[in-house]
């Protein structure tokens, strides 16, 4: 094989290489798109988990005082039908 032949199929090789590369990079730049978007969900997700529990946390005092209204009236109740 002379010196043509070589530089011909290393250069065949270096443009199969390129093409790798750039199949990579395109497949690379998707993958970072989907981490950002997950990124951005998962953000989302806690913040409306946040809202979540402080409105848990505001229907368990609501529903612990209407309770205590419940004992008031049953005592109530029973006081009356003596």
């Amino acid at each position: 094989m002379d010196l043509r032949e070589q530089a011909a199929e290393m250069s065949q090789e270096i443009r199969k290489q390129s093409e790798a590369m750039g199949e990579f990079s395109g497949k690379l730049a998707k993958f970072s798109e989907l981490v950002s978007g997950l990124e951005a969900e998962g953000k989302k997700l806690r913040e409306e988990n946040l809202k979540l529990i402080e409105e848990k946390k505001e229907l368990m005092a609501e529903n612990q005082k209407i309770q205590e209204t419940n004992k008031g009236l049953q005592s109530e109740i029973t006081s009356l039908k003596k």
